[in-house]
């Protein structure tokens, strides 16, 4: 996926396979802070974030990163300042759902998912989601796995309800044109972070 749609991901990335320890390496003290997936995992689960520092043994790292399978290591998105306003510690991610037929792409619908404690903003893993109009604006209370519903966020106290999404209509132009790539799959489900540079890909989802 990432080598498919590199040109819209505007990050560094890498994958580590058994003989690029000095690679990695020189990402890690390059990009400071990283996030690690698995190949084929799902959920958010094995999603690690690690900051670099000289106390930190690369090599070991490096060593458990392969075991675990989490080959895939990406330079960390910068958010966007207002989507830090409502919550810091993960990156709010919009999941935007793009139907392609004919040679036309059309933008259905998104949800904004967002963390809550940790690191990922997953609904499997401790997240919340709400729904977004067509012009980018929050229009009811998020909920979580266990059915808390937040008019705000616990942690940054910021509305939910009212948030307005920025740089909504350039998020919608991206996914229209990614849905374009692979045609053979008509419906999908884009992860889309607005980054402080504008919206990025973070994934596609073939069963949204």
């Amino acid at each position: 996926f990432n080598k498919l749609f590199d040109k819209y991901l505007k990050r560094n990335w890498m994958l580590l396979n058994k003989n690029n320890y000095s690679d990695f390496e020189s990402f890690f003290k390059e990009n400071v802070s990283i996030i690690v997936k698995p190949i084929d995992g799902e959920g958010g689960n094995g999603i690690e974030k690690f900051v670099y520092s000289p106390s930190i043994d690369c090599k070991q790292l490096y060593n458990k990163l392969l075991e675990n399978n989490q080959l895939l290591i990406e330079e960390c998105i910068k958010q966007h300042d207002k989507m830090n306003v409502l919550y810091d510690k993960s990156v709010n991610t919009i999941r935007m759902f793009t139907f392609y037929k004919d040679g036309e792409s059309y933008f259905l619908q998104a949800i904004l998912k967002i963390g809550n404690g940790g690191v990922i903003d997953n609904f499997s893993s401790g997240g919340m989601y709400t729904y977004i109009s067509s012009d980018g604006d929050v229009y009811v209370e998020a909920i979580d796995k266990d059915d808390n519903i937040y008019f705000k966020h616990p942690i940054s106290n910021e509305n939910i309800v009212g948030f307005k999404v920025p740089l909504f209509d350039e998020a919608i132009d991206l996914v229209k044109e990614c849905a374009k790539v692979v045609p053979e799959v008509a419906y999908i489900g884009w992860d889309v972070a607005i980054s402080e540079n504008g919206p990025v890909l973070v994934e596609g989802n073939c069963y949204p």
